[in-house]
């Protein structure tokens, strides 16, 4: 699939799936972006440094019983998230 002529990323599932759910942890996130655990919580960080998404504050109690981050989308100027993205 792709997106303005490019490869829709991982990173970009991710933050279609925050878009539509407006918040969640890492595996909710997984479930609605179409994509594994793992694959979600090796991007969090990289999205969260490029200021595309924070935490809420909030945790929610996840499959292992573990509490978890809930995360949300920043919504910054395209122009901000690619030069950030591309540092």
């Amino acid at each position: 699939m792709e997106q303005s002529g490019r490869k829709i990323t991982h990173s970009d599932k991710i933050l279609q799936a925050l878009r539509k759910i407006r918040e969640g942890n890492f595996e909710r996130i997984a479930y609605f972006a179409g994509l594994t655990e793992s694959q979600v919580w090796k991007r969090l960080s990289e999205l969260e440094t490029a200021g595309m998404i924070r935490k809420t504050g909030k945790t929610a109690v996840l499959s292992s019983g573990d509490r978890g981050v809930i995360w949300q989308v920043v919504e910054v100027p395209s122009k901000t998230i690619q030069q950030n993205l591309f540092q």
